[in-house]
C-alpha cells in the first residue's frame, strides 16, 4: 500500500525575545476519510523543545516545526513556521500633562507608556496597572495628597 501524503503547516509568530513561547498553531491537510494524526504534538524552534528553551533568547528569526505526530498511512510534509523574536525596547514613561485645581496644586498627572507601570508613592503605598496600547493615556489622581512624591516605573 502507498501511504498518502499529508502536510502539517505550522503557524509564525512574532514576539519581544524574552517572552516565553507558547504552543503555537498548526493546520494539517490531506487526511481523508476522518483520519487522524497520532501522537503527541513536541513544539520545536530551531529544533529545541519549548521546554528546553533558554530565555531570553538573542533576537532574530527561528523556524517553527511541531513533531511528534504521525499516522502509518501517510507521508507526512512540515511546512515550518518562523519565531521573529524582537529585542526587547527599555521601556519608558513619559508625563504628558499636568491638571491643576484653582490654587495651582497637582490634582492628576496624565503619563504615557506601555506595559505595566508600578506607581509608588512615599507613604510605602504601590500599585501596578497594566497598559496594552503605546498611544493611550494614564491618568492617576493625586487629590487627597497634593504634596506626596510619587515615582512610576515600566516593569514587566
Amino acid at each position: 500500500v502507498t501511504p498518502l501524503e499529508a502536510t502539517i503547516t505550522v503557524a509564525s509568530l512574532e514576539q519581544p525575545c524574552d517572552e516565553i513561547v507558547e504552543p503555537f498553531g498548526y493546520e494539517v491537510e490531506g487526511l481523508i476519510d476522518g483520519d487522524t494524526l497520532q501522537g503527541t504534538p513536541v513544539y520545536l524552534v530551531d529544533g529545541t523543545a519549548l521546554e528546553d528553551l533558554v530565555y531570553p533568547l538573542t533576537p532574530g528569526t527561528y523556524p517553527l516545526s511541531v513533531g511528534g505526530l504521525y499516522h502509518n498511512g501517510y507521508n507526512i510534509q512540515i511546512i515550518e513556521g518562523t519565531l521573529n523574536a524582537l529585542p526587547v525596547k527599555d521601556p519608558e514613561v513619559a508625563v504628558k500633562g499636568l491638571e491643576k485645581d484653582e490654587l495651582g496644586n497637582v490634582k492628576a498627572i496624565i503619563l504615557t507608556f506601555s506595559g505595566t507601570l508600578q506607581i509608588s508613592k512615599d507613604d510605602g503605598a504601590t500599585w501596578e496597572d497594566l497598559m496594552d496600547d503605546d498611544s493611550a493615556d494614564y491618568r492617576f489622581e493625586t487629590e487627597g495628597s497634593p504634596k506626596a512624591l510619587f515615582r512610576a516605573a515600566v516593569v514587566r
